[in-house]
This record gives C-alpha cells, sequence and structure tokens, in this order.
C-alpha cells in the first residue's frame, strides 16, 4: 500500500508508482523523458519495506515509518547507471545524461525534505545511519518486486539484488566523480543559470507529480467563459471609477488619460502577443493595476494564457490590490501570503514520515499549489518559487506554466539580488512559456538579468506637476513631528505622514491623536490590522477625503502609516511628511500627494527620523547602504524635486546604485549552484532580512465583514469561533473537496494579524504550528489594531523592532 485505504477506494503502492513516473516523463520518449520516468516509477518504492507497511495499518504502534526516500534514490541511481550505459556509447553523451541524472537523484532523495546540495557531499542516502540505512532496508524490501515492475518498462534494465548490495557499497567513488569533476565539465556546455535552475525545475516535475496524485488536487485554470466575463466587469468597474474620480475633483485631463493608456498598452501587447516580457511604466495614479489586469485578461484570452498570477512586495498592497482584482473581474482571487505557513518545514524524510504515507495535514502542499485561475502573492513567496528550498516550495512552480505574471513595484525588491532574479525569472519563463509584465513608475535596469528587451506597453505619457518633494535634513523624532504636522495641518486640511516602522507609526499616532485639533481626523494604519479593518479605514478616509472635495466636510484629516500608502491605494492628500527612505519609495508615495491632479502642487517633505530620539532605524528597514547613500546625496544636492525632474533623479539614482553595486560578481551564485551548491540560492530574499513573524487569529464579530466574506464564512461555521474550531479539525478539513479547502483558507485569512513573536508570546496562545489565538479580544485596539502592543516595548533589539509590513 502506498497509504491506508480510504473507505472502499485502496492505494496501492504499484499505482502511485506508475502514475508519477506517467506524469513526470515517458518510457518510450526521448533519454531525459526515460530518466524522468523511472525517477517517478521509484521515488517511493522502498515503501514496500515491511515496517513501512506495518507503520500505515491503522491499527500500528509505530510512531514513524522507516525513511524511503534514500532507498528510492539508490535504487534510480543503481538503475540509471545501467541503463545509460546500454543507451549512449558515445562518452560526451553520457556524461550529459548522468549529469542531468544528479538532479532526479537529488530530488528523489529530498521529495520530503530540502533541495540540498551535492557538490563534494557525502552520497545523499549514506546521511541515515542505523539498521534505516539503505543496506540496512535491502532485506525487508521486496526488491525482486521493484526490479521486476522495472523490467516491465525497460527490459534491458537486468538488475539483480546481489548487484544492488555490492554497488550500494562502492557508489561513493562513482559520486565523487559525478558530483564533482563531470559537473565543472557539464557547466562549460550551458549558461550557469540554466544549468542551476535546471536543479528546481527537475526537483519541481517529481513533487508535482507525487503530491497531485496522492492529493488530488485538479487544475483551475481560467475558463475562456469566466475570461469574457471578467473583461466586460473591467469595462464596466473602470467606467464607474473613472466617474467617481471626476466627482471627487479629479483633472479631466488625468481621467481621460487613464483610459487613453489602457487602451494604447492593450494595443502595443497585441501585437506583440507572444513575446515573454513587458513592461508598463506610468507615473503613479495613472492606473497601472487596472491596466496590468486588462492586458493579463487580454492575454488569457488571445494568447493562451491559463492563469493570471498577480505579485506585490507588501501584505498591506497585496490585500489592497486582491479587493481591486476581485471588484474589477468580478471573480474569485485566492491570495498567498501567510510567510509563517509556508516557511513551516515539514522536517526531513527520516523524522517527518506519517502515517497515512507522506500525506500529513496538506494544507501546506494546498496553498504551495498556487492551484487557482487568479492569484495574489507577496514578493517574498514568490521568490520562494524561483528559490525554494524545500520541496513542498516547488509546488508553485508548475502555477507559472502558461501563465501571465504581473510583477507590481519590483522596484521595492533589494538592488543586491535585482539581477539575480531576473536572469531566473528567465529561465522559468522560457521553460514554463509564462508571461512577465513588470508595472511601476520606476523600473531599474534590466538588461544584464534578462538578456533580452522587453515590450513597452504603455504610450509616452507627459509628466504632470503635482507634488514637489521637499527635503529637510534636520532631523524629527515623534514629538517634533507632532508639532509640525499639527501645526501645518490647518492649512493643508488632509496629510499623511508616513514612517519605516509600525512601531513608529503607532508611536507617532498616540502622539498626533493627544495633541490635535478637536476638529482633526486621526486615522492609524499599519499591517499590524485585519483586513476589514484596514479596508474600513481606507473607506472612511476615502469618503472624507471625497465629501472635502465637494466643500461638505470642514473637518481635517491626518493618516499615520508605514509604507501601505506607497503603492494600490486611491487615496489623495494636500500635503505628505516621509521619514527618509530611498529615493524609489520616496517617489512612490509622493504619488499620493494630489493625486488625480485636483489642486495646485503639493508638499512632500522628506527627513531623517529618530526612533524615540535615539537612532534613525532606516537602514534596518532599506539594508542596501548604497542605496541609502546614494538617496542622500541625491536629497542633498536636490533639495527640492518637481513631480517633471523626478523621472531623471531616478535615472540618476539607479545609474549611481548599479556603478557601485557589482551586478556581475552577484552572479556568481549561479555559478556557485550549477556546481551543486544550491544553498547560495535557496531561500533568497527580495528584502534581504526578514525578521520572524506569528500569525493571530482575532475572532472578530461577522457583522465586520463585508456581505461575500460573511457568506464565505458561512459556508464553514456561524461565527469566528466556530470557524477556526472547524479549521483545526483535521479529519473535518479532510472532508472538503479541494475548492473547499482553499475557501476555508480564504476564510479564515479574514482573522489574521501578523506580529512579533514576542508580542504574540504575551497576547495569544498558540494553536498548531503556525497559528496563534488572541487570548482577549479586548488586546485588539480599533484604533491601531495590534500595533499598539510595540510602543510599549523597550527598543532592545533595532533589527527585530524594525518589523514595518
Amino acid at each position: 500500500m502506498a497509504r491506508p485505504d480510504d473507505g472502499d477506494s485502496k492505494h496501492l503502492l504499484i499505482d502511485h508508482l506508475v502514475s508519477v513516473a506517467n506524469a513526470v516523463g515517458s518510457p518510450t520518449g526521448s533519454t531525459y523523458e526515460r530518466i524522468g520516468f523511472l525517477a517517478g516509477l521509484v521515488h517511493d518504492a522502498a515503501k514496500c519495506h515491511e515496517d513501512w507497511q506495518d507503520y500505515i495499518q491503522p491499527t500500528s504502534s509505530r510512531q514513524k515509518g522507516p525513511p524511503h526516500s534514500p532507498m528510492g534514490a539508490a535504487l534510480f541511481a543503481f538503475i540509471a547507471e545501467r541503463l545509460l550505459s546500454k543507451w549512449h556509447a558515445d562518452r560526451k553523451e553520457l556524461q550529459t545524461h548522468r549529469d542531468r541524472m544528479l538532479n532526479w537523484l537529488m530530488a528523489i532523495n529530498g521529495h520530503h525534505g530540502r533541495l540540498g546540495d551535492f557538490g563534494g557531499q557525502l552520497v545523499p542516502w549514506m546521511k541515515v545511519g542505523n539498521r534505516y540505512s539503505v543496506s540496512g532496508l535491502i532485506p525487508g524490501c521486496d526488491l525482486n518486486g521493484v526490479f521486476e515492475l522495472v523490467a516491465s518498462f525497460f527490459p534491458d534494465s537486468d538488475c539483480s539484488v546481489s548487484e544492488f548490495e555490492a554497488w550500494v557499497h562502492g557508489y561513493d567513488r562513482t559520486w565523487a566523480k559525478l558530483a564533482d569533476t563531470n559537473r565543472v565539465k557539464q557547466m562549460d556546455l550551458a549558461k550557469h543559470n540554466e544549468v542551476a535552475m535546471r536543479y528546481p525545475l527537475d526537483f519541481s516535475a517529481l513533487i508535482i507529480a507525487d503530491r497531485i496524485h496522492a492529493g488530488g488536487f485538479p487544475d483551475d485554470d481560467l475558463s475562456a467563459e469566466d475570461t469574457e466575463c471578467a473583461i466586460r466587469s473591467h469595462d464596466v468597474y473602470c467606467q464607474a471609477q473613472a466617474s467617481k474620480a471626476l466627482k471627487k475633483g479629479a483633472s479631466p485631463e488625468i481621467v481621460a488619460l487613464r483610459t487613453t493608456v489602457q487602451q494604447a498598452a492593450l494595443k502595443n501587447f497585441l501585437g506583440a502577443s507572444d513575446k515573454k516580457f513587458y513592461t508598463l511604466l506610468l507615473p503613479t495614479g495613472y492606473g497601472k493595476t487596472l491596466t496590468s489586469l486588462r492586458v493579463a485578461l487580454e492575454s488569457c484570452r488571445t494568447a493562451g494564457r491559463r492563469r493570471i498570477i498577480y505579485v506585490a512586495p507588501y501584505l498591506s498592497i497585496l490585500s489592497q490590490a486582491t479587493q481591486e482584482i476581485e471588484q474589477a473581474t468580478g471573480l474569485e482571487v485566492f491570495q498567498h501570503h501567510h510567510l509563517s505557513l509556508a516557511a513551516t518545514t515539514i522536517g526531513d524524510d527520516a523524522d517527518a514520515s506519517l502515517r497515512g504515507g507522506d500525506d500529513r495535514d496538506d494544507d501546506f502542499e494546498l496553498l504551495d499549489t498556487w492551484k487557482t485561475s487568479i492569484l495574489t502573492t507577496t514578493f517574498n513567496q514568490f521568490f520562494r518559487a524561483l528559490f525554494p528550498s524545500r520541496a513542498q516550495q516547488t509546488l508553485r512552480i508548475d502555477a507559472l506554466n502558461k501563465s501571465i505574471v504581473i510583477i507590481d513595484e519590483p522596484q521595492i525588491i533589494d538592488i543586491n539580488v535585482w539581477s539575480v532574479f531576473l536572469r531566473a525569472l528567465s529561465v522559468f519563463a522560457e521553460h514554463h512559456d509564462c508571461q512577465i509584465l513588470f508595472t511601476t513608475a520606476t523600473l531599474p535596469p534590466l538588461s544584464l538579468g534578462l538578456e533580452c528587451d522587453p515590450v513597452p506597453l504603455a504610450p509616452s505619457v507627459h509628466s504632470q506637476h503635482r507634488y514637489d518633494i521637499q527635503y529637510v535634513d534636520q532631523p524629527f523624532d515623534a514629538e517634533s513631528l507632532t508639532e509640525a504636522v499639527c501645526g501645518k495641518i490647518g492649512e493643508c486640511s488632509s496629510g499623511a505622514v508616513v514612517l519605516n516602522t509600525v512601531r513608529d507609526a503607532a508611536d507617532v499616532y498616540s502622539k498626533v491623536k493627544a495633541a490635535r485639533d478637536p476638529d482633526t481626523r486621526v486615522y492609524c494604519l499599519t499591517a499590524m490590522m485585519l483586513p476589514y479593518h484596514k479596508r474600513q479605514i481606507i473607506e472612511k478616509i476615502g469618503i472624507f477625503l471625497k465629501r472635502k472635495a465637494a466643500a461638505r466636510e470642514t473637518a481635517n484629516l491626518i493618516i499615520v502609516c508605514t509604507q501601505m500608502l506607497e503603492a494600490g491605494v486611491d487615496l489623495s492628500f494636500r500635503q505628505i511628511w516621509r521619514a527618509r527612505s530611498i529615493l524609489p519609495s520616496i517617489a512612490q508615495v509622493a504619488g499620493r500627494a494630489n493625486r488625480h491632479g485636483e489642486s495646485d502642487p503639493s508638499p512632500v517633505t522628506v527627513f531623517p527620523f529618530h526612533s524615540r530620539g535615539e537612532q534613525e532605524l532606516r537602514r534596518f528597514v532599506y539594508r542596501d547602504r548604497t542605496a541609502n547613500e546614494i538617496t542622500d546625496s541625491i536629497l542633498l544636492s536636490n533639495p527640492t524635486i518637481p513631480e517633471t525632474n523626478m523621472r531623471k533623479r531616478l535615472d540618476e539614482y539607479y545609474e549611481n546604485c548599479w556603478e557601485k553595486n557589482n551586478q556581475m560578481a552577484l552572479m556568481k551564485l549561479f555559478t556557485r549552484a550549477a556546481a551543486g551548491e544550491w544553498s547560495c540560492l535557496a531561500g533568497l530574499e527580495p528584502f534581504g532580512f526578514s525578521p520572524p513573524r506569528e500569525e493571530i487569529f482575532v475572532p472578530i464579530p461577522m457583522s465586520n465583514l463585508k456581505k461575500n466574506e460573511r457568506a464565505l464564512v458561512g459556508r464553514f461555521a456561524t461565527n469566528a469561533e466556530d470557524l477556526l474550531s472547524r479549521y483545526l479539525d483535521s479529519p473535518y478539513r479532510k472532508s472538503l473537496s479541494f475548492r473547499e479547502r482553499k475557501l476555508i483558507q480564504i476564510a479564515v485569512q479574514l482573522f489574521i494579524v501578523p506580529t512579533r513573536v514576542d508580542i504574540a508570546e504575551r497576547i495569544a496562545t498558540q494553536v498548531n504550528d503556525w497559528l496563534w489565538k488572541i487570548k482577549s479580544i479586548d488586546h485588539y485596539s480599533s484604533e491601531t489594531g495590534l500595533a499598539h502592543w510595540l510602543v510599549e516595548e523597550e527598543l532592545d533589539d533595532p533589527q527585530i523592532a524594525a518589523i514595518i509590513l
């Protein structure tokens, strides 16, 4: 058996092996396809061991079964070596195929663990000792049956148990030659980035075939009917948004330009719909999100795309963009952003083989399949698809096949990994026939990473003069910033204060609220709030600004927030105060000043901010020293930058960053990875250091949710508490269909807030590996969510204190 019976359904091991083999390759295809077929055929063959078969019996007292992956890898290498030597007499051809065989070997060995290194290492299966070593497992396995199964597809395999036993003891010398000497020779025959990225691609082919057969994860492509409906809905939505903007006092010229830009972008795409890479470069406020979405829908209609993947830098931007995509298309959007859930480790094969085969509770794999027609995710999660460290993360790779990927605000990616990211993306785009659309106002150079020219979709747009960036070199702290903002708000009537960390935002909010004029409304907006809470605040601000534009509101407004205003928020303020960051970030937030051109140019004041008077935390958030230094140099040399000059200053910024950061040196990571050191790329982060985070479940009343959200929760429970109980009930979740399991994940996300580990330990109780439940609903503030808990903390570790998102 591969896993226990499910009612009348029998899960025979031979059925699983043959199904996976056919999904991975073909016994009559090319050499690569035949070796792939063999990999699938033997990957779980060691489950025939008597101890494993006893372990998966419902009545078994065993806590875990023997590790089956190492034995599967050894069987594969043994049989593949014999077959390849018979199939290829030419020495060079044999070396090439033996080298590619290494990827399959490592995939089998790690298909319940990590993508391991193999250059200069011990034979992978030698790492397992005791009676469950490969040699120790041989007596308990039906290897004659395994070899008979292989021979039914490859009659020339001609294997015996005695030969395998002898081979196991002598393969270490062959391994060293293959993993080191032969791999170096192969690196001379292809680009190093291509050799390196073959590893996760081959790994994913096995993992996808294995998990999909075991878990029953069906495809969920965007149908032609849904695409047509979404396009019609999108057109109506854009017209409605244009009418709203005009009613709020937006410049008719800018509103008309948004329509013109979208039509031009669509025309340019249709003229080059067979290309892989596109750019949509537009000033902030010109409708990039809706235009890129319309292009993506057109790609699905005319270019054969089957899925739309939208990637945003931050959770805050993601939730807002997800909402807009749902409203614009009328379609269900699956959001994947739980860092802690996705990063939770299952453990390696030797420790994590749970009863029921490999199919421990599959929530992790469910999220990682990305099997949905429209997916929104973060840069962090997208990087895990390109640079996976664990087997389950390679499940995402298949979702790229014939998809169109919208990468929003890519300039936020750390400049040190930018070209590496692009080079990996180019390999995946070619291999999986996916299209990539970069949409932003400020795009870093692409030439080194892509090695091709992307198709520009945006027409030439004359930059408006909506704002002036004004740099003040004198540092502010919370008290002095509060004084400046409260003293100015009477003149500008609406203002946004943007800080680099959640704690700084919560601290300044509390002081502004205490010092404000009675006629001034103050809001706090950070990622440490529930989705409904963030949406509610943004909606309240939007209504206020609309009333203000119509002269129906006399009060003033201040919002104190983190980088959430940088993208994905259609709000317009008369003045912005921005703690010093890096120039692209400053340019993005400036796009929220006089966004619709409804008045004279608005000031965007940029300044150093000292957290509690102690130090500037910028370097812990924007970690590239070169980027910070160049930003400071440009601001000091140009203390006033009108919007009309911003493009020039950004070009200067990127040019200087590229000169001082040796991008070619970073490309050596591919050389190391190609040589077998995948760990130098595995887990690569888009922003460098990622502080540890936890997810807290907050059971708010259902009345806080939108009608469709209440309906979603209502499919599974009557309230949040009941939903959590259902979600934590593993048998209940397993009884749900694939679609229902996705929906309950979405429902749970409605009640989740991310925070620091130390805060979670104070105010919540851990309920499973990744989720906590708040101890008291009173711990959640109707004003700040959980952000106020950070204000009470001392600044012991500034690196951890610099949690921003």
